[in-house]
């Protein structure tokens, strides 16, 4: 099967996914159907060769439905201020993929967008299983016919340190938006698509580090198509729900492969429009643009960090104030020869302060 063929296949079962979970919703009256990180997964699962994220069927299942159940169960039935329960959330997810060994980032929408839209039904974590098992079937299918490449789940652990620096470094950087988005009612600031992108982009094989203006570019015009198509098709000329996603989704995926970028979150953020009421409608794309820029920004820095060693030195003063503090005891190391420092040009308590670092 040639390229052509298979673009043939991919992208009408991205657009037909999308279109189905929209129909669903406006058919049976229940907004909360439509999961707009559905057109994210589709992009990930149908348009790429292979699946962006490290992770197996049953993972991507079970994280996502076990993060949208307990979105719905912190909105619905927890008396905490949103900021508080949007941050629980967040860390619950960054961790979580942590144990499970998995980079499937999208967990991180389903969790957020029930709290920040104040989700009340069960609909919403049933549809999100529902529509999350349709996306893995359909590429399991696609698998089977060779339309895209079988799903090599090779995951390797980072290293320990600097992966406690990144999500230190995550946690920090979203929690200062959700704070300012929330607090200046400008709650689009963090869209959750967003916090997938910043999240993405801190990992080490994220490609939007390479190219982080064009990603944005990317980004920013599939946000102002969605709502286009949201403002001309639905609020304008009054047509179905329907009809405007699908424009959207289809505009949007058009977009990525225009770019020959296949960015999961700006699909996502092209959907989104369409759960938003009028008002926020008008302010969502320049609200996303800016909190996009600041992600995107935050990444930017973090990287350069990173790469200058300024995070590594960073933890090492970390755990030289511990150290100094005596919160952990360092091991007594035998000597090999009394008297004498264990090694050459390097003294017992050096060696002792490296062996503690290890053990941290």
């Amino acid at each position: 099967m040639n390229t052509r063929q298979k673009i043939l296949i991919r992208f009408p079962a991205a657009i037909v996914t999308v279109a189905l979970m929209v129909l669903a919703a406006e058919l049976f009256d229940e907004p909360e159907i439509i999961f707009p990180e559905i057109a994210a997964l589709t992009v990930g699962a149908f348009l790429s060769d292979h699946m962006p994220w490290k992770v197996t069927s049953i993972r991507m299942l079970l994280l996502m439905s076990v993060s949208a159940l307990m979105g719905y169960g912190l909105s619905a039935f927890v008396p905490l201020p949103m900021f508080l329960k949007v941050m629980i959330a967040f860390i619950v997810c960054i961790f979580a993929l942590g144990a499970a060994k998995s980079t499937m980032l999208p967990m991180l929408s389903a969790g957020i967008l029930p709290i920040l839209t104040n989700v009340q039904s069960i609909i919403y974590p049933l549809s999100v299983l529902i529509l999350t098992a349709a996306v893995i079937g359909i590429r399991l299918l696609l698998e089977e016919y060779g339309v895209v490449d079988v799903n090599q789940y090779d995951y390797e652990d980072p290293e320990p340190k600097m992966e406690w620096v990144r999500r230190l470094w995550l946690i920090l950087g979203f929690g200062i938006m959700a704070a300012v988005a929330i607090g200046s009612g400008m709650i689009c600031l963090i869209a959750p698509p967003l916090a997938v992108i910043f999240a993405e982009a801190a990992e080490i094989e994220s490609p939007v580090h390479k190219a982080p203006l064009r990603f944005f570019l990317c980004t920013v015009l599939c946000t102002f198509f969605g709502t286009s198509c949201r403002l001309v098709c639905v609020d304008l000329f009054r047509l179905p729900l329907t009809v405007g996603a699908t424009a959207a989704a289809a505009g949007a995926i058009g977009l990525l492969m225009i770019f020959r970028k296949p960015f999961p979150p700006a699909a996502a953020l092209a959907v989104l429009p369409f759960i938003l009421s009028e008002e926020m409608v008008m302010v969502y794309p320049f609200q996303v643009t800016a909190g996009c820029g600041v992600f995107i920004g935050l990444d930017v820095l973090y990287r350069t960090a990173m790469e200058k060693g300024l995070w590594q030195r960073a933890a090492d003063s970390v755990i030289d104030f511990v150290l100094s503090l005596q919160i952990i005891q360092p091991e007594k190391l035998p000597a090999e020869h009394p008297g004498e420092p264990a090694a050459a040009g390097e003294s017992v308590e050096e060696v002792k302060q490296q062996n503690v670092r290890s053990r941290i």
